[in-house]
């Protein structure tokens, strides 16, 4: 009998020790998955910096785009009101031109007849 208790004894201290490893193991897996997650959480936190940041400078550039757009448009505006203004003044001084042969030519004209 004590043979068969000497051997039941020895398996539930084996039994214990496998216990105890299998614990230990079951802590050591337990704090790496918690050290794991502290460096995912960490990562993504970097990561969503790091997107925020990047698209506050998008949207800074974009600003930055659109008020030269604003600008170009009414240096654009201005320059095609400065256009039409010379078309008419153009037009305007042919006109004049025109005129002015017109008169000169009737002043020739004028002028031929009383000299014959």
């Amino acid at each position: 009998m004590s043979q068969k208790n000497l051997i039941i004894d020895n398996m539930k201290v084996d039994h214990l020790t496998k216990t105890e490893e299998l614990e230990e193991r079951l802590n050591v897996a337990l704090h790496q998955k918690q050290v794991l997650a502290l460096r995912l959480d960490s990562q993504l936190q970097l990561t969503q910096d790091e997107r925020r940041k990047q698209q506050a400078l998008r949207k800074q550039e974009m600003d930055g785009i659109l008020l030269r757009q604003k600008q170009l448009e009414e240096t654009n505006r201005r320059l095609c009101d400065k256009a039409g203004d010379l078309r008419r003044s153009l037009r305007d001084l042919e006109l004049t031109e025109d005129n002015t042969r017109s008169s000169e030519i009737s002043q020739r004209r004028d002028s031929l007849s009383l000299n014959t």
